[in-house]
This record gives C-alpha cells, structure tokens and sequence, in this order.
C-alpha cells in the first residue's frame, strides 16, 4: 500500500491526473455549450415561423343566444416548417380603443401545418374557470385583433 502511494504522489502521475480532470470538465462544459447552440437554433427556428404565419381569415360567426361566442379563421404557414400547437391572442376593444378582453388560446385542435399549408381554426369565448363549457356573457366589440403568440416547430426533411 505504501508503494502504490508512492507511486500515486510521484510528481508526473500528479500531473496526468490533474491533466485529465481538466480535460474532463472541458469536455462536460463543451457538452453544455453544445445543447445551449441546439436550443438556440430551435428558438430562432420557433419565432422565424411564428413570424411567418399569415392570417388569411378571421372573422365572429354567428352563434345561437345561449352558445359561446365564436370566432373563425384561417391559418398559412409560409415557414420552411413544419408548425404545430400555435397559441394565439384574441384582443377586443371598444369605439375607444380601449381594451375590454383578451383571449389566450391553444390552436392544437387544427394540428401540425406543413410548409406552404393552411388551416381552418376557431376559437370559442368561454370561461376559464369552473365548467369551461360555460359561454361567458357576449361581448360587443368594435374592434378584435388576433395575435399567434407561440409555435413549436420541426425541420423537414432536405
């Protein structure tokens, strides 16, 4: 035992341990350095097609008295792309322009859109708490926005 100590504290062996534990932890840093560029490219993928979906339609359509308010509309993908689970804000504001609502909603129903693709979509106004089947009052705007907000994406294939 007290050789193999020795031989472990002699000045060279010292050396190459100390050597490979800072290769070690370059190489896990690099690792991390690595996965931050991925996420970066997935994050500059993710707002170039969030940025590059077009609204072809949008418009309230006509609901029955007690039904929730709805609006339709239409989604293009003009990325190179594929989208999919795109979020979307609805904005309504008075004669004012004064903000009155905002609806935040999960486009995932119309699933994933190629590049090039559209999509029909709707959103319903209802309430986000307790039953959400329950339609909230109807609400009369002179104005409504609709904003894509988020996106996933996946690369096809080249």
């Amino acid at each position: 035992m007290k050789r193999l100590w020795q031989f472990l504290n002699a000045p060279l062996i010292v050396a190459f341990i100390s050597i490979g534990l800072v290769l070690g932890l370059m190489a896990l840093n690099l690792h991390r350095i690595f996965n931050l560029f991925d996420q970066s490219e997935t994050q500059r993928n993710q707002i170039e097609a969030l940025g590059r979906l077009q609204l072809i339609s949008f418009a309230e359509a006509e609901t029955a008295t007690n039904a929730p308010q709805k609006y339709v509309g239409t989604i293009r993908n003009n990325s190179a792309f594929i989208v999919r689970d795109v979020k979307a804000a609805v904005c309504a504001y008075d004669a004012q322009g004064n903000l009155m609502d905002v609806l935040a909603r999960d486009l995932s129903a119309i699933g994933s859109i190629p590049p090039g693709q559209q999509r029909e979509f709707y959103i319903e106004r209802i309430n986000d708490w307790g039953d959400e089947r329950t339609p909230s009052a109807k609400l009369s705007a002179d104005k409504t926005t609709i904003t894509f907000v988020d996106t996933r994406v996946t690369k096809t294939k080249e």
